[in-house]
Order: structure tokens, then C-alpha cells, then sequence
């Protein structure tokens, strides 16, 4: 599990992309996404996240690009909100971001995200990249690679009933077993 209470995350621009775009794997986000709007999990990006995901829907139909500009509205206010710790790019974050390219063969834009994470201590660093490869620092979590539900993920919260005398007495409301 994480180190620090709530654990700190850096979600790749392209894990939020995913999001955006209903890739497939996507879904195994929700629990994460919820976890830090119910303050659960403490996300930390980079400026730099906000250029990258900041575009309109290219999608062909028009009812798809009517979805991923919606979801596109909601990850921009998610981003701007106080829930989001943005950090500048810092003298030491280029530094660790070179230092990483050189290691890893890895992209201006993902090393200076991951540079971000591990300078700030994240203790998960969510992507559907593939070129995260024997990192070391934040526990990477590559979500091309994870199978789909065979390995379960930290923020995927078993389940349980919780009764509520306010509702008729056929309606179960389900809440997180952290709760």
C-alpha cells in the first residue's frame, strides 16, 4: 500500500486522456478518481498536464466528441480545483527529467512528469504508456499492462451494504467498506 496517508498520485497525461476518450482499461480509474474527489487520495500534476490535455475532441461522430468535450469539462474542473496540488516546472524537476531520459529513453513531456512524481514524493504514478519501464521511485502503475481485473489495484475498494432507514426498505445503498 502507499506510504503516505492519503496517498499521494500522479496520474499521467495520458491515464487522464484515457479517461477523456472511454479507452478500454479506462474504467479501472473510476475507483482512484473517486478516492480524490472524496479527499481519499491527494493528486499532484504538473503544469504541464494542463497543455496536454487541454484540447477538443477530434472524435469522427459528433455524439462522441459531445462526450469526451463533457468529460474533457470535468477534468479540466478537477484540475483547477483546490483538490489538485499543480506544481511548477522547477530547475529540479528538469534536472531529474533529464537524468530519467537519458536512463529510460523517455519523452521530454512523461519525464518531466515522472521527475514530478518522485521529487514530490507520489507514492502512485498511474499511465497507459509504455515507456515506463524498471522505474524506480513511485510505485507505476502501467495500466496497458495490468490484466483486466486479475490483479486488483489499491484504490479498487471492496464493497459492502450499508442499510439507510431513509430509503424504502427494498433499496440497498452500497458505500466503500473505508468508509
Amino acid at each position: 500500500m502507499a506510504s503516505s496517508e492519503p496517498p499521494r498520485v500522479l496520474l499521467d497525461s495520458c491515464a487522464l486522456l484515457a479517461v477523456i476518450k472511454n479507452e478500454p482499461g479506462s474504467e479501472r480509474l473510476d475507483g482512484l478518481m473517486d478516492m480524490i474527489v472524496r479527499d481519499k487520495a491527494q493528486l499532484l500534476e504538473s503544469v504541464l498536464v494542463l497543455g496536454e490535455v487541454y484540447k477538443r475532441s477530434t472524435a469522427g461522430a459528433e455524439v462522441d466528441r459531445s462526450r469526451e468535450d463533457a468529460k474533457l469539462g470535468e477534468i479540466r474542473k478537477l484540475l483547477t480545483s483546490q483538490k489538485v496540488t499543480l506544481l511548477d516546472v522547477t530547475p529540479p524537476v528538469v534536472q531529474k527529467a533529464t537524468e530519467l531520459r537519458q536512463a529510460h529513453s523517455l519523452k521530454l513531456p512523461d519525464a518531466v512528469h515522472l521527475a514530478t512524481a518522485i521529487l514530490n514524493r507520489c507514492d502512485w504514478f498511474v499511465t497507459f504508456d509504455r515507456d515506463f519501464q524498471r522505474v524506480t521511485g513511485p510505485t507505476v502503475f502501467r495500466l496497458d499492462r495490468v490484466p483486466e481485473r486479475a490483479t486488483q489495484l489499491p484504490w479498487e475498494l471492496p464493497v459492502q451494504p450499508e442499510l439507510s432507514y431513509d430509503d424504502p426498505p427494498n433499496v440497498v445503498r452500497l458505500r466503500a467498506a473505508s468508509d
